[in-house]
């Protein structure tokens, strides 16, 4: 069964953008895997220009892309104001994720929020799960 979340980073305008990953989205998938795996800007960066993805795995390369390993036509970026934007869109227009993941840098890493919730946590809340 799908576990369908979002995956973006906040941009230099404050704007969040950002891919559709269909499977194994919840905390103790993706975002163990983002978490240990995508540290860095440029593997963001790497990472987002797949465009949506079926799964998202260790590497670039690992990870299926549905336009790159199935031939789909290309998807464009899924795009938010701002973060708060995200938190009011459930039930709106959220595309039937369960969890977001935004990376905010370097320095700070991803914060994840889970659907439904109002407040996102970061990954020093996160620690207690296990890296991947």
């Amino acid at each position: 069964m799908a576990t369908r979340s979002f995956i973006g980073k906040i941009c230099a305008d404050g704007t969040v953008s950002g891919i559709y990953c269909h499977y194994d989205g919840y905390i103790d998938g993706a975002g163990k895997m983002l978490r240990t795996h995508y540290t860095t800007s440029i593997g963001v960066e790497e990472l987002l220009a797949l465009g949506d993805i079926s799964t998202l795995d260790r590497t670039t390369e690992a990870t299926e892309a549905y336009h790159r390993d199935r031939g789909e036509a290309p998807s464009a970026a899924i795009e938010y104001k701002n973060l708060d934007e995200i938190v009011n869109s459930f039930g709106v227009y959220d595309h039937g994720f369960e969890f977001y993941y935004v990376f905010t840098g370097e320095a700070d890493g991803w914060l994840t929020l889970e659907r439904g919730k109002k407040r996102w946590l970061t990954e020093a809340e996160l620690a207690g799960f296990p890296a991947t």
